[in-house]
């Protein structure tokens, strides 16, 4: 089961990120934040970032969790 990893924006924006909405061409959005060293990570939800992150020891995902972590941005999983 995984596990979801869900930030406000505003935090995300105080240490530096940057936010944008992408649109695909069949209109679908989501939300793109990319953080100071230029990486990017998606969310489906245009009003937070939210992503799964199964583990912090084995995910794909995890980079995120520990820059999250390491740059002291709030956030909660379940």
């Amino acid at each position: 089961m995984g596990r979801a990893v869900t930030v406000a924006l505003e935090p995300l924006l105080k240490a530096g990120c940057t936010l944008s909405a992408v649109t695909e061409e069949d209109g679908d959005q989501w939300l793109k934040v990319t953080l100071p060293d230029g990486r990017h990570i998606g969310s489906w939800c245009l009003d937070c970032l939210n992503f799964d992150c199964r583990s912090i020891h084995s995910s794909g995902n995890a980079w995120m969790e520990e820059w999250l972590i390491g740059n002291n941005v709030p956030y909660v999983h379940g």
